[in-house]
């Protein structure tokens, strides 16, 4: 399953994307940034970065892989909330 040392850097990895796309959405100056969906969907997208960035084309065999893919099926999903969560905001105000 990967030493300390992979693990540490997964989170190295992962912090670095994550920072980055709090930044993207800063500068985009959109409202939703600390949005608990948001945070969500960052933290785990970062985990997914850093595991395939650290442990390449290893993610996808033994126990390794049924982490990845349960990693990558919670960033679908909470991408999906988002998304829906902005589309009923948008049709409220629009209704509204």
């Amino acid at each position: 399953m990967g030493t300390t040392l992979e693990w540490m850097q997964v989170l190295e990895f992962g912090g670095i994307f994550a920072v980055a796309m709090f930044l993207l959405d800063a500068i985009r100056a959109r409202e939703g940034v600390a949005k608990w969906p948001n945070l969500f969907g960052t933290a785990v997208t970062a985990l997914l970065v850093g595991l395939l960035e650290v442990f390449g084309w290893r993610v996808f065999h033994g126990e390794m892989a049924l982490l990845f893919w349960a990693v990558l099926l919670g960033a679908l999903g909470a991408g999906f909330v988002i998304r829906r969560t902005r589309k009923r905001a948008e049709i409220a105000s629009k209704v509204g």
